[in-house]
């Protein structure tokens, strides 16, 4: 995982008007729709995946990663304007991610 990959899924994410993401080890991308979850084909993130979406939603907020993560909140934001909050925790020993599309227009 890089910082061009995560930028391009939150995108499509973001145009597609999904309203979530989940990423955890062991699989792929999720993608939340109308209440269905959709499996991406993308491929299986491992756990250094997650530590780097992790460590970079941090970074953007100008947060580190605790050591001892239990669960947070934060948000992120796209280059293009799109933006997401995120809930970082650990679970079964690595982290998971989900994280929730802001539309642009509320209402």
């Amino acid at each position: 995982m890089d910082m061009n990959l995560l930028n391009q899924i939150l995108g499509i994410a973001f145009e597609k008007r999904v309203s979530d993401l989940h990423f955890e080890v062991d699989n792929p991308p999720f993608f939340r729709a109308r209440g269905q979850l959709l499996r991406s084909k993308l491929p299986r993130l491992t756990a250094q995946d997650t530590e780097f979406i992790a460590k970079t939603v941090m970074e953007q907020n100008r947060r580190t990663l605790p050591d001892n993560l239990r669960e947070l909140d934060a948000s992120y934001a796209l280059p293009n304007g799109g933006r997401f909050r995120v809930s970082i925790f650990r679970q079964r020993g690595a982290i998971g991610i989900v994280m929730r599309v802001i539309p642009p227009h509320v209402g």
